[in-house]
Order: structure tokens, then sequence, then C-alpha cells
């Protein structure tokens, strides 16, 4: 009976070490898809507080750093080939008629904010035409956000989100101030990458994209990602070198 009650003393604490080794940080080598060529290069990932920084790194040279939020094996990221963009990722669930979110977006050097919302979308904002959609419930129109700010302090935003081939297009507005997402949807899930209007109240940015990372295990992780203006998805596998 000692024995037997050893030995599952042992187990519990092998399958608690296996799940505080279940950390998604590290550095890991990158084989991916674009427009069908293929590419490779590293990944590094980041502990922040509630939120990931990501790092990819090319045999090309290129060079993208991100942000990412992550919930229930899900990982959310933004990207951006330029210094001093304001940029953030979303991870929704989706519901009927509502959008619940968790967000993330840098607030100075070394410090990541995260944040919630939920979006209620307006009677009457569906399309007339219902078209096939990759989540489990339609989600174009317009929805009214309340959110939540990492000080406790709440706001209200508008967003319209419009389907656009394997993509979905995101505009909030708050308080005059406007911002445009891409995201990819799957089955009850979307990933959001957003980056803010500039001063000069443009939004174009090419440099910028959205990554929906599906944590397999802390070793491997799958990636889908799009680029803001470029209705093509292309596609990552990582694994772990440290």
């Amino acid at each position: 009976m000692k024995r037997r009650a050893l030995i599952i003393i042992i187990s519990l604490f092998m399958v608690m070490g296996c799940f505080q080794r279940k950390s998604i940080t590290g550095t890991f080598k990158m084989i991916g898809k674009s427009q069908g060529k293929p590419y490779t290069g590293t990944l590094t990932i980041y502990k922040r507080g509630d939120v990931y920084q990501l790092g990819w790194e090319l045999k090309s040279g290129e060079t993208y750093d991100g942000i990412g939020i992550l919930e229930e094996g899900y990982l959310a990221g933004a990207y951006s080939d330029a210094e001093g963009n304001i940029i953030g990722a979303v991870l929704y669930k989706v519901e009927k008629d509502a959008l619940t979110g968790i967000w993330a977006t840098p607030g100075g050097e070394e410090n990541f904010l995260s944040g919630t919302e939920i979006a209620f979308k307006k009677e009457g904002s569906q399309p007339e035409e219902y078209v096939n959609s990759p989540l489990e419930e339609d989600i174009e129109g317009e929805y009214v956000v309340e959110g939540k700010n990492p000080d406790g302090t709440e706001y209200t935003a508008r967003v319209k989100i419009v389907r656009m081939g394997d993509f979905y297009g995101i505009m909030w507005e708050s308080r005059n101030n406007y911002f445009y997402g891409v995201g990819i949807p799957d089955g009850k899930r979307m990933a959001v990458g957003w980056f803010a209007e500039n001063k000069e109240g443009k939004s174009e940015d090419t440099g910028f994209g959205v990554a929906f990372l599906k944590i397999k295990s802390p070793h491997r992780i799958n990636a889908t990602w799009g680029i803001w203006g470029v209705n093509e998805k292309g596609t990552e596998k990582w694994v772990r070198l440290e």
C-alpha cells in the first residue's frame, strides 16, 4: 500500500513537471510558406507579464517584431517590420451575436499591457446575403464594444467587421481614434492584429500582419498568418531549438 502511494506521489510530481514545462517561451526553428514559396528562419518568444513578445528573423535578413496574447492553447499575434508603430493583438471567442476578447499592446519600453472587451452585434446589421464562414457563427456586421483597460478604467467603441476572402477586416472607432485590423478565423476563435491610425490620419501599413498560433505542445507550434491588404494566407511550423 505504501509502495502504491509512493508511486502515485511520484507520478503526480511528474505530471506537475510536464504542466510547468508547457511554457512557449524560447527560440524555435521556423519553416514557412508564402505565396507557394518556402522560407526559413527563427522565432523567439519572451514572456512579458500576461503578454508575449515575439521576434521573427528570416534567413533572407528580414526581421519582424510582434506582441501576442495567449488563452486555452491559442495565441493571437500582431507584428510589424517598422519601429514605433502602435500595434496590438486581440483573441476573440465567437458567440452568437457577441465577441468576447482579450487584447494586448506595447505600453512603452519593456512594458506590455493587456485588457478585455465584449462586442455586441447591432440588431439588423448582418448582411442580407449570408456567406459561408470559416467560423461557427457569422460575425459580419456592426458592434457596440464595452471594454476595460489595464488600469481598470472602462471604454466604449464602435466596431465594423467585413468578410474579406479568407480574412475579416475590422475597424474600431473610439473617441475619434481609429484602429484597423485583420482577423484570421478558426471555429469559435478569431485572432486579430490591429494598428492605430497615424498622426497624418493615414492607415496604410504594408508591413503589418497578424498570426494565429495553435500550441500543439511546448515544442511544436503551427501558425497561420496574413498581411494587411493582401488576401492570401501564409503558414509556418515551429520546432523548439532550446
